[in-house]
């Protein structure tokens, strides 16, 4: 298999883990992280900062394996003390760029052209509100931001404005 279909397979792996009864995750953040061993093969793997209560170790490791195949490594640990400590530890690297020659590098760059080294997971984005009208103080309505004469750039677009009203 090569590098581009690992990596993937562990990133749908990790989606569809993520579906399974045994996860217990709300929201988190992952990133994706790819070294050379021994200067031979590369290696993918994926680091996470899950909000949650409690997950079975050897439950997520049996679901892991069952999803993946090949691959039953699962390492869960409690956050206790500085979580900046642990986010730094997810984040600090997804490649080691600094042991990897020009052409590992340029290898990397080109395996991750148009993908995301970290994502999330559970966090939403909050709807819009819809404004509310408003009223002047001599009893007319505002013009609201969304109106064509201030769409992209404001100001600007006054002279549009006088020309309409002529």
């Amino acid at each position: 298999m090569d590098v581009e279909e690992e990596l993937n397979r562990i990133v749908l792996s990790f989606c569809k883990l993520r579906r399974r009864e045994v996860w217990k995750g709300e929201k988190g953040i992952y990133a994706i992280e790819i070294v050379k061993k021994g200067g031979k093969s590369w290696y993918v793997h994926i680091h996470a900062l899950i909000d949650s209560k409690w997950m079975n170790k050897n439950a997520l490791s049996d679901t892991w394996f069952n999803i993946t195949g090949d691959s039953f490594v699962v390492d869960i640990r409690t956050i206790k003390g500085e979580k900046k400590k642990a986010l730094r530890e997810v984040l600090k690297y997804q490649t080691k760029m600094w042991e990897l020659n020009d052409d590992d590098k340029e290898f990397v760059d080109m395996i991750f052209k148009g993908r995301r080294f970290i994502g999330s997971f559970g966090i939403q984005k909050p709807e819009k509100e819809k404004p509310i009208p408003m009223k002047c103080k001599c009893g007319g309505n505002l013009m609201p931001l969304e109106d064509p004469y201030f769409k992209g750039g404001g100001r600007k677009n006054w002279g549009d404005l006088y020309r309409d009203s002529s």
